[in-house]
């Protein structure tokens, strides 16, 4: 696989694609790529699927309202990944500068430290395109972290640019599942971090604040559905490849807390069936309530009480 295989998309030519051939892959700049799922039909990504199977009716009223879920490390974890991925995106749309304090008039800095019109000003013409702020500790946790990552793909041969393709957008229209035709087709798509060009597997990059020991990432590993998006992921570059079989997916780990240790957690492929299989379903439920404009009511249904196990040990009750 060499990088000439892969062309920089623009929306328009995923649509041609989409249209001609029913699958578009190639390079993007992830802010474009986040703008243009809102742009194609019934577009479905990892992120919005896995909120979907969670409670479809908040999903589709937030869908709605223009809400858009997102963590709390949101911010830190697309800083890393701009600093690692593509350090041209992070210079232009993260910044730090300390704060000027606004001058009276009798010419001493104001008593309360208002911060300067004039920087006021810059700062939220930056913030309406997009850009984002840093504090300081925040710009140097992120260097920190982003240096620890580099490193860890630096002895995995991987260089940006050189052995490796970061930033690839893949899209595919799904019309059946299994081969059951959906009631609506769908466009799912998705963004892989990382992509070496001699070794066939996928990689994604992942900060935790739950260290990197195995119960740490098993854990976020679980909470965050990523074994949902390995699978998904896999499926996406295999079908927009035309690869004979789907390749390993690995996630690449590394702390927030000091001194911010990586590790690489590989997806089993008896788990990659058993997760194809989660977001099948996912794909064909959402696909249904398109169709339908059925989403679940407010009202769920009934349920009986069923402790958790530390209740029950409190209790002293045995099953």
């Amino acid at each position: 696989m060499d990088a000439s295989d892969f062309e920089r998309l623009s929306l328009e030519r995923v649509k041609e694609l989409l249209d001609k051939q029913g699958s578009a892959i190639g390079l993007v700049d992830p802010d474009e790529y986040h703008k243009w799922k809102k742009e194609l039909p019934n577009c479905v990504s990892k992120s919005s699927l896995v909120e979907f199977m969670e409670n479809p009716l908040r999903f589709k009223m937030n869908l709605d309202a223009g809400i858009e879920k997102k963590s709390a490390g949101f911010k830190l974890g697309s800083a890393v990944d701009a600093a690692v991925l593509t350090p041209d995106v992070f210079a232009r749309k993260y910044f730090y500068e300390s704060k000027e304090v606004q001058i009276c008039a009798n010419g001493k800095p104001h008593a309360g430290g208002h911060q300067s019109k004039e920087q006021k000003a810059r700062w939220d013409e930056r913030a309406a395109r997009g850009d984002v702020f840093l504090e300081l500790e925040e710009l140097k946790l992120v260097n920190d972290m982003a240096n620890s990552m580099t490193e860890h793909l630096q002895k995995l041969g991987l260089k940006v640019g050189e052995t490796c393709l970061t930033q690839v957008a893949m899209f595919v229209r799904v019309e059946a599942v299994n081969g059951v035709m959906l009631p609506v087709p769908l466009t799912v798509c998705g963004c892989l971090d990382i992509l070496p060009l001699e070794d066939p597997v996928l990689l994604d990059a992942k900060v935790t604040s739950r260290g990197v020991t195995e119960a740490g990432i098993n854990a976020a590993m679980a909470d965050y559905s990523y074994g949902v998006q390995a699978a998904m992921y896999a499926d996406l570059f295999q079908v927009c490849t035309g690869e004979p079989e789907a390749r390993r997916f690995v996630f690449l780990f590394a702390e927030t807390i000091f001194p911010h240790q990586t590790r690489l957690a590989w997806v089993p492929a008896t788990l990659m069936i058993a997760y194809r299989t989660h977001y099948q379903v996912g794909l064909e439920q959402y696909s249904r309530c398109v169709a339908t404009g059925e989403w679940g009511g407010l009202q769920l249904p009934d349920m009986d009480f069923n402790p958790p196990r530390w209740e029950l040990q409190k209790l002293n009750v045995h099953f």
